[in-house]
């Protein structure tokens, strides 16, 4: 029987590359769902990977789904055919993401930013962590070193974010919270970074751990893939292949019952 997987943001970079990977590592055929905004960038990454031959060798199932973690119904209809197809999935790694080019940052920047990589991580969790198996069933979230509670110049925020009870909707309050600020023009005296992108990958992370405490039965990781030269990155020094190790690892690999932790380089580190 196969495993099912999902993947958000597939068809290029850190995502295709972990695709690659879990198809080339697996100890058991996967019915992996690559999905992606565009139905053409997700279509043609699909008969890339079909065509090195690795799903077959693995005896796999490659499977594209249209996917926008921004759009409500987007996630609906993903969560409504896996439920349909399948009642229930293996692992879910949300991949997809978004980081601004250039140094532009603005109240603007800052509501896209959150709305893709914390409230639409968000999103995609609410939906499906319901369909994922409640023992044995696996969580990656590809967050970031620039996430890391460091990233916050004021030490009153970081125990906010590390807070072992924090909850949803204290966290929600947080991310809301650095976009008012902005839009205020008082980020800078209310402690944080003038990096969106940052905040969002600590909210990112911060939310993995609340999902971790509230399904001990799952496997629920956050993790850095690495400093990856992407469209996003064009100055990383990681090629995509090296980045899907540590998101692939914690999808499909043997760390136990490991949880609720932050990766980077195939060991848990302090976040």
């Amino acid at each position: 029987m196969s495993k099912v997987v999902v993947l958000t943001g597939g068809n290029k970079g850190i995502g295709k590359a972990v695709a690659m990977l879990l198809l080339k590592t697996t100890k058991q055929p996967l019915t992996l769902y690559l999905t992606a905004r565009q139905p053409g960038l997700g279509a043609a990454a699909i008969d890339d990977i079909n065509s090195s031959g690795l799903p077959s060798t693995s005896g796999s199932h490659l499977v594209f789904h249209q996917l926008d973690i921004t759009d409500q119904s987007s996630v609906d209809t993903l969560a409504a055919d896996l439920k349909a197809s399948h009642g229930q999935i293996d692992v879910l790694i949300n991949n997809a993401g978004i980081a601004t080019k250039g140094s532009r940052f603005d109240s603007e920047v800052v509501k896209q930013t959150l709305d893709c990589n914390y409230f639409g991580t968000q999103r995609i969790c609410d939906a499906l962590i319901p369909l994922i198996k409640p023992e044995g069933g696996r969580l990656v979230c590809v967050s970031s070193s620039a996430g890391l509670l460091s990233s916050l110049p004021s030490a009153s925020l970081r125990p906010q974010f590390s807070d072992s009870h924090l909850t949803h909707q204290q966290l929600d309050q947080l991310m809301n919270k650095f976009a008012a600020d902005v839009v205020s023009g008082t980020y800078r005296h209310e402690g944080w970074p003038q990096n969106s992108y940052a905040v969002s990958k600590v909210g990112m992370t911060a939310l993995t751990k609340i999902c971790a405490r509230e399904h001990p039965g799952m496997v629920i990781n956050a993790c850095c893939p690495g400093y990856v030269k992407t469209d996003m990155a064009p100055n990383g020094f990681l090629t995509p292949e090296g980045g899907s190790f540590t998101p692939t690892l914690l999808a499909i690999g043997d760390i136990g019952n490991t949880s609720g932790l932050f990766w980077k380089n195939c060991y848990s580190v302090t976040w």
